[in-house]
């Protein structure tokens, strides 16, 4: 029998951090993983020490007596991996784990490594000035220095550490053909398969009548989301609407939304009457989101996929969305492009989308785009495990 490890460190939220992106994306290749009962295979969990399930889908996962079980702190610790065993590492993208995978195939050179690299996102420089105002203290007033001291420890620190750990993993699965390409720039040798990521389901099935038309945009709290050009682009929009549009905004707080506003160009006055902010919202209250909203905002100036859009679509909702990286090779032609610099183009979006005859055929052109979608999610899973249990 052999044995696959599969690292959820990086993965999965914890008490000390308790929101992730790839929270869902491990989840989801575990469950689906436990449903194809792979018997021949023993599946061991690379789990957080202070790690407790925080959902159903976590669970149903920690209880299934599918998988065994092993509590490290990290990647770091001196691990002893069983011979001719295989490691999987779902997200790869931490400098630190990086290090520690060239130091683990050290320790183990039989075990065969396998990761998923989203994206190279550290490599991305170009915020902007703008950028200043997500932050406060020294970072605000000395800004100007951010960016280059940024570039210097990315291109003399990150990059040649990456470098040399490609040379110990034997394949690596990516969500883009753009992520594909940035790391073949590393002059890596192995084996590269895209693949088009999957969703986790929806929470439930229930629809209420919501109570404002609105603009969902999710996780503001950071700067390459690129909400302060929205929020500028959304007191423009403001000025000429007569349909009474909100804009709903998650992952922030109402002081990280005061700190956005010092900027001048933001009409603190139409922020205060229509602009909501939610914290880290829950499964159902991202669900809600996500169906009651009109039309779905992502301006990002980076990504190596662009999965909220594609968890939009799920719901039948249009997206406005940058041309930038990744992002048009989610959905293609079924969402509106936007350049995601130029606030006049977001402002120009939102007015466009906003008319109900555009809205309306942009769900129609989703309602029969989408199960093809589904059908790709599916075989990519597929092909995903097959890779993973034939390293």
């Amino acid at each position: 029998m052999k044995t696959i490890y599969i690292d959820c460190t990086s993965s999965i939220p914890t008490k000390s951090y308790p929101f992730h992106g790839g929270r869902y994306y491990i989840f989801l290749l575990l469950l689906e993983l436990q449903k194809r009962n792979f018997s021949e295979h023993e599946f061991i969990l690379l789990l957080p020490a202070d790690f407790t399930p925080g959902n159903v889908f976590e669970e149903s996962i920690y209880n299934s007596g599918y998988y065994k079980f092993i509590r490290i702190n990290s990647l770091s610790d001196d691990l002893k991996l069983n011979d001719e065993s295989a490691l999987f590492l779902p997200l790869l993208y931490k400098l630190e784990d990086f290090k520690a995978v060239k130091q683990l195939k050290r320790n183990n050179p039989t075990v065969k490594i396998i990761a998923t690299i989203h994206d190279l996102r550290h490599q991305f420089n170009r915020y902007g000035s703008l950028s200043r105002y997500y932050y406060t203290g020294l970072i605000y007033l000395l800004y100007i220095f951010y960016t280059p001291v940024r570039w210097l420890h990315n291109t003399f620190i990150y990059d040649p550490a990456i470098r040399r750990t490609l040379k110990v993993i034997e394949k690596i699965f990516t969500i883009s053909n753009y992520s594909l390409q940035r790391i073949m720039k590393q002059n890596y040798k192995g084996n590269i398969i895209p693949y088009y990521q999957s969703i986790k389901p929806s929470v439930s099935n229930e629809t209420s009548e919501p109570e404002h038309k609105y603009f969902l945009f999710v996780s503001g709290n950071r700067p390459v989301k690129n909400l302060i050009r929205t929020l500028e682009a959304f007191c423009l929009f403001k000025r000429n609407d007569n349909r009474g549009y909100y804009l709903y905004i998650t992952s922030i707080d109402n002081q990280m939304l005061g700190n956005l506003c010092r900027y001048k160009k933001i009409s603190k006055n139409i922020v205060d009457k229509w602009v909501r902010v939610y914290g880290f919202a829950n499964d159902k209250e991202l669900d809600d989101l996500y169906r009651n909203c009109s039309v779905f905002l992502y301006p990002s100036l980076y990504e190596g996929y662009g999965l909220p859009i594609l968890e939009a679509a799920q719901y039948g909702k249009p997206s406005i969305s940058s041309y930038t990286t990744s992002i048009p090779e989610v959905l293609g032609s079924c969402t509106f492009y936007i350049d995601p610099y130029n606030v006049d183009s977001i402002s120009a979006g939102m007015e466009y989308m906003s008319q109900e005859h555009i809205n309306r055929q942009y769900e129609k052109w989703l309602l029969e785009c989408y199960p093809i979608l589904e059908r790709r999610m599916k075989i990519d899973l597929d092909i995903i495990f097959h890779n993973i249990t034939n390293v």
